[in-house]
Order: C-alpha cells, then structure tokens, then sequence
C-alpha cells in the first residue's frame, strides 16, 4: 500500500508567532486579519514573547483576549467562496483567449 499522502508527524514543525513576522511589512486587515494574523502582531507590537508557538496561538490569544470582531470572521462556505470566485466576465475572457489560441472550446462558463 502507498503511503502517498500521509503525513510523517516527526517533519511537523510547531513555529514562534514572533518569527512568522519577520519580514512581514503590511500585515493583512480586515476580513484577511484573522486569529493567527491578530496574535502574530500583538506577539510582536506588545509582549515582545518569542516563545509563543503556533499550537498555542488559541491560549495565548484567550490569556490576552485577542478576538476577531464578528463582522471580519470567515467563513468558509460563505465568505472565501464569494471574495475569491472569478467574475463571469472574467472567465468568459480566459475562455475566449483559450479558443482564439487553439481553436477549440475548453467547455462552456459557469
């Protein structure tokens, strides 16, 4: 049996929130600031703690009553679909560039 797939949990790593900030100049707002945005940046604007790990983020974020406002949370099935789905015209495009380059129809636009 192949074990293409499967995760060998001795390659995980479990990284400091301080580090995921290294380099990051614009830190996503908004709908893109979620939990895991929100703590990376206290860790780094406020308590300066570089032992914090990702598999803590849910307790340090609860220990400094780090929240995402209602408003800004995503949902998977609501919000990422509709922000990220390509406009029909948008598709319509790449379809039409597609037959003018090959001569055929990759399929019909949603």
């Amino acid at each position: 049996m192949s074990n293409r797939g499967q995760i060998n949990s001795t390659n995980l790593h479990d990284y400091f929130l301080y580090s995921l900030g290294d380099g990051v100049v614009n830190y996503p707002t908004g709908h893109d600031a979620q939990l895991l945005t929100r703590c990376i940046q206290h860790v780094r604007n406020v308590t300066q703690d570089t032992r914090v790990r990702m598999s803590q983020v849910e307790q340090y974020a609860a220990r400094h009553n780090i929240t995402v406002p209602a408003a800004e949370i995503l949902q998977q099935d609501i919000n990422v679909v509709q922000q990220d789905t390509p406009s029909r015209n948008f598709l319509q495009m790449i379809h039409d560039d597609f037959v003018r380059r090959h001569g055929i129809s990759s399929g019909s636009v949603p």
